[in-house]
């Protein structure tokens, strides 16, 4: 009689199982040396769609005038996984920069537990030259104990601070009176607006009532009338 060898149906399954759990211990082995293989890294993060991505500008000007330093954060980003505790991050000013070492600090930065993003804190300090000059910080990212720098194109930010503004091309003398640099930061600070190119009547109100409103709240807090960068009331045509 002709006999054929077969493998019986449970040890078939057993074969099966066991190579599919090689091929999974395979595949986290796998993972697990791309994960330890690969440094964890750090870059700034930069929204295509966002017009500031690559620089900011920060102007005391529109601040309140007691105002006297702020603090900056400029957004970063990990590639990798997050961790069950807090790591540093380190970057530092470029010999390009334009600001004197007194008109800024540059704080501790970190990436916090079980977090992908975090923000680079720099301290902004009102000096009497950023009334005249803006200056310009070179931001750069560099190695730390614990990342990596990033994609290259991911590692540098301009920001430039001031304590300043200029008269834009649609300020309507009939609405807003006088130009003054205090008197715009003011309508900024209040409402966001910038620039007043073919704005509505009812707009023109609530930017002006908002800024009334701020004034009131302002001497109330203080009891004193709000001035402008020369001393003098701001004052509003109606």
């Amino acid at each position: 009689m002709k006999t054929t060898n077969r493998i019986p149906c449970r040890l078939l399954g057993g074969f099966r199982y066991a190579i599919v759990a090689l091929l999974v211990l395979a595949a986290c082995s796998k993972d697990q040396l791309m994960e330890f293989g690969q440094a964890p890294q750090v870059y700034i993060y930069k929204q295509t769609d966002d017009a500031s991505r690559d620089s900011a500008t920060y102007s005391f000007a529109i601040q309140l005038p007691e105002t006297v330093q702020d603090t900056f954060r400029i957004p970063i980003r990990i590639s990798g996984v997050a961790r069950d505790v807090d790591r540093t991050v380190h970057y530092e000013v470029l010999d390009r920069s334009t600001a004197d070492a007194d008109l800024y600090e540059i704080l501790p930065a970190r990436i916090p537990a079980g977090s992908y993003t975090g923000f680079l804190p720099i301290r902004l300090i009102k000096k009497e030259v950023l009334a005249q000059q803006e200056m310009r910080l070179w931001i750069k990212i560099v190695p730390s104990a614990d990342f990596e720098p990033g994609a290259a194109d991911q590692l540098e930010y301009l920001l430039k601070v001031n304590n300043y503004l200029t008269r834009p091309p649609s300020w309507v003398q009939g609405y807003f009176g006088d130009f003054s640099q205090v008197k715009y930061g003011m309508i900024i600070r209040e409402t966001g607006y910038t620039d007043f190119t073919g704005t509505l009547p009812a707009v023109w109100y609530y930017i002006i009532q908002s800024c009334k409103n701020a004034m009131l709240e302002y001497k109330a807090s203080t009891g004193q009338d709000m001035v402008d960068e020369l001393g003098n009331n701001i004052t509003f045509p109606f």
